[in-house]
């Protein structure tokens, strides 16, 4: 285990040379303040002439998606996305070592880059599962917000309701929501050998992904705005917990309906700047889509008894 964080150390060198200003924000960042440092970390590198990183490929992932997420995300379910990741018995349920979830995040920030490659292709899996949750916990406002939670909690299980609600979320909460589901719909289809159906992700996942209106809250370390924390309502946060869980067992029963109205719309939206890369993220749609559908059909996703 010391060997594989020694390695850890030297990651991002090839990519973030001597300046932090060149580095990927990670922890503790907005969604609107990622994507943003994306760009001109995206930017920087293209305007170098024959440069080359290790990054180019998620870039052009996401250059050819009408989704755009952060890069971070895309590297972290990159990993999770090897067979060993994919067929771990509880991948994301199974705790992974205090120590060794704090050292790897330490290396990362002060890499300012995001390089698994090195990791111990079995240590590292339950470590970065537990490092992509605790990243996404402590994203200011959560992927999806509190003031979002009521109106999803009404919508039910109807998926035009939902469909109506998630369509009002701003485009990179929406899209981050949508490729990590995908992604869950991608583990549950090896709930055979790693044991994690449908509705145990959701469990893990809820609370990760939606702010409770009564969750105590901690203001983010870059924001600059230097309010205290909330502390909340722990009774009223434990029922809303428990109601989360039921919003997005919801979301994933319903996921074709929701998202396939949103990428429709988005598609027109940017059919007339980028009818180049629209037919390549078709066809990668098409056979996502022939996977999820495959998914969908043999998974069960009711986590009533759970709550």
């Amino acid at each position: 285990m010391k060997q594989l964080f020694r390695r850890i150390s030297t990651m991002g060198s090839r990519v973030t040379g001597s300046s932090k200003h060149n580095s990927l924000p990670v922890f503790g960042y907005s969604l609107e303040s990622i994507l943003a440092k994306d760009a001109v970390y995206m930017q920087q590198y293209r305007n170098v002439s024959g440069s080359h990183i290790e990054e180019d490929d998620d870039e052009a992932e996401n250059a050819g998606s009408t989704a755009r997420v952060p890069i971070a995300l895309i590297k972290f379910l990159k990993y999770l996305s090897s067979p060993e990741a994919l067929e771990r018995e509880g991948l994301f349920r199974v705790a992974a070592p205090v120590k060794a979830v704090r050292e790897l995040r330490d290396a990362i920030e002060k890499a300012g880059s995001l390089d698994f490659s090195k990791l111990d292709p079995y240590e590292g899996i339950n470590v970065v599962a537990a490092l992509l949750k605790q990243w996404i916990r402590e994203i200011p406002d959560g992927i999806v917000p509190k003031k979002y939670f009521q109106p999803l909690l009404d919508a039910g299980t109807s998926g035009i309701k939902l469909q109506s609600v998630i369509q009002t979320l701003p485009k990179p909460n929406r899209d981050f929501l949508q490729h990590i589901m995908r992604y869950l719909f991608k583990v549950a289809g090896h709930s055979s050998v790693n044991l994690m159906k449908v509705n145990n992700l959701v469990i893990v996942f809820a609370p990760t992904l939606f702010r409770c209106p009564n969750a105590p809250a901690a203001a983010s370390i870059h924001s600059g705005a230097g309010s205290p924390a909330s502390a909340g309502n722990p009774e009223k946060y434990l029922v809303e917990s428990m109601q989360v869980t039921k919003i997005m067992a919801a979301l994933m029963d319903n996921f074709e309906t929701i998202f396939k109205s949103c990428e429709l719309q988005q598609l027109k939206q940017s059919k007339s700047s980028r009818a180049s890369l629209s037919k390549k993220a078709s066809e990668n749609e098409v056979d996502e889509a022939k996977s999820l559908s495959s998914v969908l059909s043999s998974t069960s996703t009711k986590v009533n008894s759970s709550s």
